[in-house]
């Protein structure tokens, strides 16, 4: 029986999914079956949170980050760094897939096995 994966994904990532109207989660299930997890830490709901308050111009596109992890069903996982980046390493050595656009955090990660990214803001690619 297949296993499900977990995919977590970093605040970039969910925001452009909602800027460019791309559905990662669609693709992502495409690629890794239906049998998957969608997850963020919750330093990426803090992010997210603070990014609506701060910046009237990424209200709109925060609260539509909001909506599409919603509508997603995206589970909040305890956050195990004192960052947002060190949580997604520190998941990504548990084997989670880790999608995120920051090139500096795919190079820490790209030890642990797979991650995902978004190429010409549409297509996820899986590295």
């Amino acid at each position: 029986m297949e296993q499900k994966k977990t995919i977590a994904f970093d605040t970039n990532m969910i925001l452009a999914a909602a800027q460019f109207k791309t559905d990662v989660f669609a693709q992502a299930r495409e690629i890794f079956g239906k049998k998957i997890v969608f997850a963020v830490p919750e330093k990426v709901f803090e992010e997210l949170e603070n990014l609506g308050k701060k910046n009237s111009k990424m209200k709109k596109t925060v609260s539509l980050a909001l909506e599409i992890m919603k509508k997603n069903k995206i589970k909040k996982i305890k956050s195990q760094g004192e960052n947002t980046d060190a949580s997604l390493e520190k998941l990504a050595a548990q084997g989670i897939i880790i999608a995120t656009n920051d090139k500096i955090l795919r190079k820490k990660i790209k030890a642990f096995g797979s991650h995902i990214y978004l190429k010409q803001n549409r297509i996820i690619a899986v590295e």
